[in-house]
């Protein structure tokens, strides 16, 4: 009796707890198969395709502006005959250089006159040019030089006793202490006076001599070989020669 007590209150116990304790969670229901139209189908080398585009467009650098144009190639055809024609042509004749002419003057008033005719002319590249020389004054004939000048004096004294004139002392060059005894235009009249010392006793000797003179010109450049130019005694030279 005991034991049938003791399992009917166990009995009523579990059903209290049953009806006490909270019910478990339901599990989440399945989603909703799609729509047969909705699906695609991949294989799988197109799904690898798609990947790669996607990896090149992700590497790619953006660019603004436009492209550079590519180089150009070089152009190595040939030129045609007709291009190479003026290449193939007699080259023009070569300029003719200035052409320069030369007349000599007496002196400088017949260079001036000789100019102002010239330029009257239209010859206007003119010029009065000048150089020095060496003018030949005669032949001279003299006694060569002493010792001294004391020598050259004692001579000098000699020649007067003879009754000779024209005699006088050297000094101051080459011919220090000689006695000159005339400079003559011609050789013979030198010679006539040599041989009148030396019948004296004298030894002479004859020479030229010179002078340094201005020489003057007019000079005319052209570019032509024959000008039209005043009555002159002209003649071609070259025109480095008298460069300013």
């Amino acid at each position: 009796m005991r034991a049938l007590f003791i399992l009917l209150l166990l009995l009523n116990l579990g059903v209290l707890a049953f009806l006490t304790l909270p019910a478990a969670d339901e599990p989440a229901p399945y989603p909703p198969r799609p729509a047969p139209e909705g699906l695609t189908v991949v294989d799988e080398e197109t799904a690898l395709a798609a990947a790669e585009e996607q990896e090149e467009v992700a590497q790619e650098p953006e660019i603004s502006g436009e492209q550079p144009a590519a180089p150009e190639e070089p152009d190595t055809a040939l030129p045609s005959l007709e291009e190479q024609l003026p290449l193939l042509a007699e080259p023009d004749a070569p300029v003719r250089d200035a052409v320069c002419q030369v007349a000599p003057v007496e002196d400088e008033d017949a260079a001036h006159a000789l100019l102002t005719r010239v330029q009257d002319d239209g010859l206007e590249r003119s010029r009065i040019v000048t150089r020095e020389d060496q003018a030949f004054v005669g032949y001279w004939v003299y006694i060569p030089p002493h010792d001294s000048m004391q020598a050259a004096q004692d001579t000098m004294a000699e020649l007067g006793d003879h009754g000779l004139s024209d005699y006088g002392y050297v000094g101051g060059d080459q011919y220090e202490h000689a006695v000159s005894l005339g400079v003559f235009s011609s050789e013979s009249r030198s010679r006539n006076r040599q041989e009148e010392l030396e019948e004296l006793g004298y030894e002479t000797e004859v020479g030229e001599r010179h002078r340094v003179v201005t020489r003057y010109a007019v000079l005319i450049e052209t570019d032509e070989p024959d000008p039209a130019l005043p009555d002159a005694d002209w003649e071609e030279v070259d025109c480095a020669d008298y460069e300013a």
